[in-house]
């Protein structure tokens, strides 16, 4: 091909698939997305024929015509279902089409007689059903935020649907307000009980597996925007027995932590053998292959590498459930696992040293933890792993 024709094939590809997108969209009835491509191809240079402009004027106008018919055929439709939920935001959306292809063809075919007919703004259209789609969110919040100190379900409806009331028109009525009335009626509060004394662990000890738990807490202690997980400093004790926060609010459910089993000292030693040899051939002796003729004998050297590991392990099982703290009544209950170890290596070799082909043998550094260090990175660990069974607990509430 020659190098000149290359422009003259590309913009005719342009062209065929501009025009082609328009048709097709138009075609499967996406009459928005028809006009929005016409008006693309007619914002283009027209290009040596015409044809593609001539083609795209013809999309527009038809796909403009049938999709304005479409889309008001389906706003009457949804005016006329009173008892379709939410029907005035599906109204929104269908004004905001009728909007954007309105734009995209008056961009494209300013002054034409065939648009003229039609409306140019749906400014006011769209401000209507914005303000009835806040209406009725803000009715269904209404509904729900006279129940919302007895049930937490009704307070966290009725603040979303404030919400959502805002959302389609800011500063709608009391809907700031009353949302923020209704949101700590809508949170769920969990306490954190401090790890209960079992024969597993002495009291120092259980308290710093507490201490590790709270630690955690901190900075994560809302799993989702309805949860609130506490420490017991953000909780008094009413002289009902009752615990509460001092706010006033009620602890919904306590989290209860007991150990079930710690094992604090587990030490193993252990040992691989791994026959190993030269990666070249050395001189191990001589032999007389006649009376007269003395050869050396060369062979690969061999020896034997010995990897010694000494292991030692500590393992906690804790044992999780949640209670009502009205009616005692477990809600769930779940376990966690978690475990420490520090770990050793060296090597020792027997045999020809040409068999290690250079390679330095470990050496053992360091000296086995205590039980009480121990403890402490497991007792670290746990608290970590007893948040996180938290999070995932209490995340899709």
């Amino acid at each position: 091909m020659k190098p000149y024709l290359l422009p003259l094939f590309v913009a005719v590809g342009v062209v065929v698939l501009s025009c082609s997108s328009g048709k097709t969209a138009y075609r499967r009835g996406d009459f928005a997305e028809a006009v929005q491509k016409a008006s693309q191809r007619l914002s283009q240079k027209p290009g040596i024929s015409r044809r593609g402009h001539a083609l795209a004027k013809q999309v527009i106008q038809r796909a403009f015509v049938d999709g304005y018919e479409q889309h008001q055929s389906t706003i009457r439709s949804l005016v006329a279902q009173a008892g379709k939920p939410f029907r005035w935001e599906a109204v929104f959306t269908e004004y905001s089409v009728l909007q954007q292809m309105t734009t995209d063809a008056r961009q494209a075919a300013p002054g034409s007689d065939w648009l003229a007919t039609y409306p140019a703004d749906y400014s006011q259209r769209l401000d209507e059903s914005r303000g009835l789609a806040a209406e009725e969110r803000y009715a269904l919040a209404e509904s729900a935020y006279v129940y919302r100190e007895s049930n937490r379900q009704a307070a966290r409806d009725a603040y979303e649907q404030y919400q959502k009331a805002l959302a389609w028109v800011p500063g709608y009525r009391q809907a700031a307000q009353k949302s923020l009335e209704s949101f700590p009626y809508a949170v769920l509060r969990v306490l954190i009980e401090p790890p209960v004394l079992t024969p597993e662990l002495d009291p120092s000890e259980t308290a710093e597996l507490g201490r590790d738990i709270f630690s955690s807490l901190q900075g994560d202690n809302h799993p989702s925007p309805y949860v609130h997980l506490l420490d017991p400093n953000q909780v008094d004790v009413g002289i009902d027995g009752a615990f509460r926060l001092y706010d006033g609010f009620p602890v919904n459910e306590a989290v209860q932590v007991a150990v079930s089993d710690y094992r604090p000292y587990d030490s193993h030693f252990t040992t691989t053998s791994t026959t190993v040899e030269s990666n070249q051939l050395y001189k191990v002796g001589t032999k007389r292959i006649n009376d007269s003729t003395v050869v050396d004998v060369m062979e690969k050297v061999k020896g034997t590498l010995t990897l010694h590991t000494h292991l030692v392990e500590a393992r906690m099982d804790v044992d999780l459930r949640a209670i009502d703290t009205k009616t005692g009544r477990v809600i769930w209950t779940d376990s966690d696992q978690s475990t420490a170890d520090w770990k050793i290596q060296w090597e020792t070799f027997s045999g020809d040293d040409r068999a290690l082909n250079g390679h330095t043998l470990l050496t053992a550094t360091g000296t086995p933890p205590s039980r009480q260090s121990l403890l402490s990175s497991l007792s670290s660990n746990m608290g970590s792993s007893i948040v996180g069974t938290l999070r995932r607990r209490y995340k899709k509430l």
